[in-house]
């Protein structure tokens, strides 16, 4: 099954025949359905929405879009009626964009990794799998997020509790500078809001162009208090996936897949046929890992 991702263009063609011969249909329609579709589009040849190549040759570019939820199993169909009446249906996948998600690696990455030939898509689901099962192990076993899970942009509270003395509070990962700040008591009730350009300090202070902000210094004439909460609105995750911590990922995936159980410093059941509930990052993966662990983490 041809897989894709949100924003990519997908080409469904399709051959009307009268035996062996290329014929054209009276009307030529073409349903597509996404997986969060509750019912399909349409296009039709007779409102130019389907493209002619040649007699009884058709297509139409589908973009699979990236601004809402696409990914999963796309089904079509193409219906032909009166002089070559017929059908063609098939399907295709959308995975799970790393722009919009949390994976941190893509099918395309492990299976150049195993060195798959092409049209070796068997796998391609399973791997998919083992891609989001990965992603969570690092995360968890890190401590970090390198890429936003839920909404993002998104507002969040953290609790400025024992940091008020030094007014720099722990945000965990935010990609870049917060759009807003503002201060709300424990039933979430505003206190203030905090003037970003003046009263914030991201830090760290030296960071390269891939690092995330990790904690907001509140200047002084922001009135702080043990019982209040800090509310950041802003892009979370890392502005860029490391290039380590993406090969962690292709590389935990790579093992699991080839069931390599040397290759981990504690083992995990394998049956004859499949990785069972994989969960140990192998040994490599945590080598390319071990600077980003947050601090109580693994």
């Amino acid at each position: 099954m041809p897989i894709y991702q949100p924003g990519d263009t997908v080409r469904l063609s399709t051959k009307f025949l009268v035996g062996t011969t290329p014929t054209d249909p009276t009307t030529v329609v073409l349903e597509v359905m996404g997986p969060f579709a509750t019912t399909p589009s349409l296009y039709t040849y007779a409102l130019a929405e389907i493209t002619r190549d040649s007699t009884g040759v058709y297509h139409k570019d589908i973009l699979v879009p990236s601004d809402v939820p696409s990914w999963g199993i796309w089904t079509w169909r193409w219906i032909g009626t009166g002089t070559a009446a017929g059908v063609d249906e098939g399907t295709f996948n959308v995975e799970l964009s790393l722009a919009s998600t949390a994976l941190l690696c893509s099918v395309d990455d492990v299976r150049a990794f195993l060195d798959k030939p092409v049209g070796d898509v068997a796998q391609d689901d399973t791997i998919q799998g083992f891609i989001a099962r990965a992603s969570d192990v690092i995360r968890t076993w890190t401590g970090r997020e390198f890429v936003a899970a839920g909404i993002n942009p998104a507002t969040r509270l953290f609790d400025v509790g024992g940091y008020n003395g030094s007014r720099e509070v722990p945000i965990g990962d935010l990609a870049s500078t917060p759009t807003a700040v503002g201060v709300v008591d424990a039933d979430g009730v505003s206190v203030s809001t905090v003037a970003v350009a003046t009263n914030v300090v991201a830090l760290p202070l030296a960071r390269g162009p891939g690092d995330p902000i990790t904690s907001l210094r509140l200047r002084s004439a922001v009135a702080l208090s043990g019982s209040y909460l800090l509310s950041v609105t802003g892009t979370w995750g890392f502005p860029l996936i490391p290039g380590d911590v993406r090969q962690a990922c292709i590389t935990t995936v790579g093992i699991w897949m080839r069931r390599d159980i040397q290759a981990f410093t504690q083992t995990f059941n394998v049956s004859e046929d499949r990785l069972e509930r994989p969960e140990a990052l192998p040994s490599a993966a945590r080598a390319m890992l071990n600077h980003y662990l947050r601090i109580g983490a693994a």
